[in-house]
């Protein structure tokens, strides 16, 4: 499937994407532990450059909306492991500096360790 981004917009086209996906998520079009599809395939359903698309997967981490396993790819996170977060007062600050680390598939990847580990421990 091939989704339209607007050329247009005054904003970037990484911004337009993280809001399309994060209105699929927000829609149950993408469910709770569900695997994204690899970035390079979302860069051509989108018709953007792989940097976009690597860029907005970062800010859907960052948001708490999705967590990333190296080598075993981009989940998205079900709501009350993100609410849960949020209630224990995590400021996005320091989410943003957790789980930093090289894996073994030779990148570099953030995101929560405990959304990760819940990810990791169900599939």
């Amino acid at each position: 499937m091939n989704y339209h981004l607007d050329r247009n917009a005054i904003r970037y086209l990484y911004q337009e994407m993280v809001d399309h996906i994060a209105h699929r998520i927000a829609s149950g079009e993408l469910a709770p532990n569900q695997v994204l599809p690899a970035e390079v395939d979302l860069a051509r359903q989108y018709g953007v450059s792989l940097g976009t698309t690597r860029r907005a997967t970062d800010i859907l981490r960052k948001r708490g909306l999705v967590v990333t396993l190296p080598c075993k790819g981009t989940f998205v996170v079900a709501p009350q492991a993100a609410a849960a977060e949020e209630t224990e007062g995590t400021s996005r600050a320091i989410r943003d500096d957790l789980g930093t680390s090289t894996s073994s598939c030779g990148r570099v990847q953030s995101g929560d360790a405990g959304a990760a580990k819940e990810i990791h421990d169900g599939h």
